[in-house]
């Protein structure tokens, strides 16, 4: 092997590794503001809820026809907390978690209540 040899296997090695670590880098850095700041909470097809994130109110109460829900709220992330007084059987809301994407939402099928993020939804690979 030839010294030019050894300098161009090192300059592809060098490129291949730049190409990782920028694309590391976009995933990383270039997907987090795919939330919006606004939280729309609706109450059977009805807007009920508009809040700013962050917001310096950690839990808001929603009242439903099977119960209360806490909605609780950590920086832009968003729940239903498990100690909300909920008399659904599967609790299907409060298991969902955590959300913080612009295509999540949280829906309350009993209470009829839904909590998803303000903005443009996109279909992504798995929809099209």
């Amino acid at each position: 092997m030839k010294r030019y040899d050894l300098n161009v296997l090192f300059i592809i090695l060098l490129i291949i590794i730049f190409i990782t670590i920028l694309s590391i880098v976009d995933i990383n850095l270039f997907n987090k503001n795919s939330f919006s700041s606004l939280l729309i909470v609706e109450e059977k097809g009805k807007e009920i809820a508009r809040i700013n994130l962050p917001s310096e109110q950690k839990y808001y109460s929603l009242v439903g026809e099977w119960g209360n829900l806490i909605l609780e709220i950590e920086g832009v992330k968003v729940r239903i907390a498990p100690s909300s007084k909920h008399y659904c059987p599967d609790k299907i809301c409060m298991k969902k978690g955590w959300i913080g994407n612009l295509h999540e939402s949280i829906i309350c099928l009993p209470n009829q209540i839904v909590v998803y993020y303000e903005g443009k939804r996109t279909f992504d690979g798995i929809t099209y």
